[in-house]
């Protein structure tokens, strides 16, 4: 009761909180300063496209943080694994290949060819499916929106957490472009550049194409020379090209792109000594950043993909078809144990090609009442094949040899959606919207045990009879309705309220002792938020607080010694973000924000050890408390002859994180800072720049993932502890660079 009261008293003053923010601008509207304020900055006019029209951010009822290509660039933010040390309530983890995005406490920590991801991923208005399109590097990017809260109306499939839209810088109607090259720490070698303008003379079509090369030694020292000696390193070459078409009432957006990265293979660190390989004399480096890899690991991932929206005005009306394509390879061999002891090994290949279809009515006219009117198709074909060779201590394991997963799966997708509002009167409007979807899997996975070394017969066309193979096709649907109340008591200040309903769909485990699937996870959310402009636009705040309802919630829990996703949860979270964007002078911007997150599970009878535990009212995976973040950037004028000094400064902030349900201290990530830094010449005329950076300026030792693992502990560690021993991802430490630019 006491532990009831609490949350609820916290609740209140959360709302009481968001309550004296929106009384906030009454005695601050007065307050004025120096014309010229930064619109990306303070004003919150970016213009962004989340309700699927083109609005300013200061005018849209979603909870989102929208950055520009300047902003990431300023901050040397090169993909999505550094926007969230940016974004309120956002968790960006990397394990075996793939991405594992959280807003707000959800999302997903296992992906492979049968899951999916919580957060919705669209490049250039183009859902990505596999994981895998999340690790992408940004270059030449307009901006990046990241919506939180589920999205289930109007981009449906996967966006249970929220959606994260990337979209590219578009061909301008005048020749332009830049070229940037970087070179810095772990021997960091990068050339980035576009170029593009009009291909006629009205400038109606308009072509551009960029392009990114990037090399890097890695932040890890490899000791052992039989491994690879590059850990945690990159070789990415990657190419788009973009064209855009206006014909009369007829518009036309391509995008094609091309992107092929190589690594040497992740580094894995024992985090506990209960491993197989400290029972055979094999301890972990001192060293954060060394590691005794004696294997030859490697992460090869080669992607492309179309996308064309066409854009049919009809008068009142417009008509929208985006169409997508896009195909993905990735094969990796990774070092499970992180020694140089032949303990465990992971092999995995996935082969993906996806198409998708979306048709959208919408109104043109600034009428009362705006409406979308829409259907959407999706159709992914995945060939996945993951190895878990054990190869020392056979008989200890759940898998008594080497095993070889092979799967098979296909989804068709359907949907239709409508999202209307009606403007009441200038200061007062509603909107309401419904989606269904329905999704069919077709999901064929076979079991082998084969002899010999795994890794030289992994791509072979067959590894002798199955042990054991079945075929599921489960179906799947959902109604998922929003609600928004909108409320502007004046022209700086937006107040909504909003119901709406998340839906991902299930799906079956592919490294599982069975392939038995798991079931939709749906989510209702409830947010209060407010976005105001102050001081004659020189502030831009954001605030909201909200609260979820989960049920049949996709957990990952233990069984048989591995990691597999159950529907065997209920959860609550609520919580509280704000962001502020402020110019106190022309020169000085300041970017704020901050979220506080009570994420814990409600009913959870988890599997240890194929024992039932308990882990209700248990911290959530990947939902720190606390997420804050700081970043200002001063502008010092050196005269007319000798152009501009920028200097750059931020801290990131987030608390205490857990990667297992149980909370086990081994399987935590304490609380850390990180602080960035850079300084920039700007020469006059503003065409050329060098900068100076630094990038975890202190050096701070912290790992992006942590995960556990049976295969490697020793069987008297197992005994007591079935979750297995702990294992991270190392993250870099300091990083230091310098970067010129030259843009015309």
């Amino acid at each position: 009761m006491l532990h009831k009261m609490r949350i609820r008293s916290e609740l209140y003053l959360a709302t009481a909180a968001l309550a004296a923010v929106w009384c906030l601008p009454a005695g601050a509207q007065e307050a004025t300063s120096p014309a010229g304020a930064s619109r990306d900055a303070a004003g919150g006019d970016i213009v962004v496209t989340a309700q699927r029209r083109s609005e300013s951010l200061s005018k849209v009822p979603v909870s989102i943080s929208a950055f520009s290509g300047e902003t990431l660039a300023r901050a040397d933010v090169k993909s999505l694994q550094e926007v969230y040390a940016y974004t309120p309530n956002m968790a960006f983890n990397q394990s075996s290949g793939s991405a594992q995005i959280y807003l707000r406490g959800v999302g997903n920590n296992i992906s492979n060819a049968s899951t999916d991801g919580s957060v919705a991923i669209n490049v250039d208005g183009v859902y990505v499916a596999r994981p895998f399109g999340a690790l992408l590097d940004f270059y030449d990017v307009e901006r990046v929106e990241v919506l939180r809260g589920p999205q289930g109306t109007l981009y449906g499939r996967n966006a249970t957490a929220g959606a994260i839209n990337i979209m590219s810088t578009r061909p301008t109607r005048d020749f332009s472009g830049y070229v940037k090259a970087i070179y810095g720490s772990f021997d960091r070698r990068e050339i980035q550049g576009a170029v593009g303008g009009p291909l006629t003379q009205d400038g109606n079509v308009r072509a551009r194409i960029a392009g990114r090369y990037a090399r890097d030694d890695g932040f890890t020292k490899d000791l052992d020379p039989r491994g690879s000696n590059k850990l945690d390193n990159q070789n990415v070459d990657a190419l788009r090209g973009t064209l855009d078409a206006d014909m009369g009432a007829f518009s036309l957006k391509l995008t094609a792109d091309y992107t092929k990265q190589h690594s040497d293979g992740d580094t894995i660190r024992i985090l506990d000594a209960s491993g197989q390989s400290d029972a055979v004399g094999s301890p972990v480096p001192a060293n954060f950043h060394e590691a005794r890899n004696n294997l030859p690991t490697f992460n090869n991932n080669r992607s492309w993909g179309i996308a064309a929206e066409a854009s049919y005005d009809l008068g009142s009306v417009s008509l929208i078809s985006v169409t997508g394509y896009r195909k993905l390879r990735q094969y990796f061999l990774l070092n499970t144990d992180g020694t140089e002891v032949d303990v465990s090994e992971s092999i995995f290949y996935t082969r993906s090609r996806q198409f998708s279809q979306e048709l959208r009515l919408q109104s043109n006219t600034d009428s009362a009442l705006s409406w979308i009117l829409g259907g959407y198709y999706f159709n992914e074909k995945v060939a996945a094949r993951i190895s878990l060779p054990r190869l020392s201590g056979a008989g200890t394991r759940p898998f008594p040899y080497s095993t070889i997963f092979d799967t098979h799966n296909t989804v068709k997708a359907f949907a239709g959606f409508a999202d209307a509002t009606y403007r009441f009167s200038d200061r007062f409007s509603a909107s309401a919207g419904i989606r269904y979807s329905k999704e069919d899997k077709d999901i064929y996975r076979s079991l082998y045990s084969p002899s010999g070394v795994v890794r030289d017969i992994f791509n072979t066309a067959s590894f002798g009879p199955a042990a054991a193979a079945t075929t599921v096709d489960p179906s799947y649907d959902a109604w998922t309705p929003r609600f928004v109340l909108n409320f502007e008591p004046d022209d700086r200040t937006l107040i909504y309220a909003s119901v709406s309903r998340g839906f991902k769909s299930g799906g079956a485990n592919q490294a599982a002792p069975t392939a038995a699937p798991f079931g939709n996870e749906l989510l209702w959310s409830y947010e209060l938020g407010a976005k105001v402009r102050m001081w004659d636009n020189r502030a831009f705040l954001t605030a909201s607080v909200f609260k979820y309802d989960y049920t049949d919630l996709q957990v990952t829990t233990f069984q048989n010694g591995l990691n597999v996703i159950q529907n065997a949860a209920t959860a609550k979270p609520w919580g509280v973000e704000a962001e502020l964007k402020l110019t106190p002078v022309q020169e000085l911007q300041i970017n704020l924000s901050g979220s506080y997150l009570h994420a814990k599970y409600g009913d959870f009878i988890s599997s240890l050890g194929g024992v039932a535990k308990d882990a209700s009212g248990n911290r959530m995976i990947n939902a720190p408390k606390w997420t804050l973040s700081g970043s200002a950037s001063y502008d010092i004028p050196l005269g007319q002859k000798a152009g501009m000094l920028t200097v750059f400064g931020a801290v990131n902030y987030r608390s205490t994180t857990d990667f297992n349900q149980f909370n086990f201290r081994q399987f935590q990530q304490p609380g850390y800072a990180l602080v960035d830094a850079r300084i920039k010449w700007t020469a006059p005329g503003e065409n050329f720049s060098l900068s100076a950076f630094a990038k975890n300026l202190f050096d701070k030792d912290y790992v992006r993932n942590i995960a556990s693992f049976t295969s490697i502990s020793s069987p008297a560690y197992l005994a007591l502890n079935p979750v297995g021993s702990a294992t991270g991802y190392p993250a870099p430490g300091r990083q230091l660079g310098v970067e010129a630019n030259f843009t015309f």
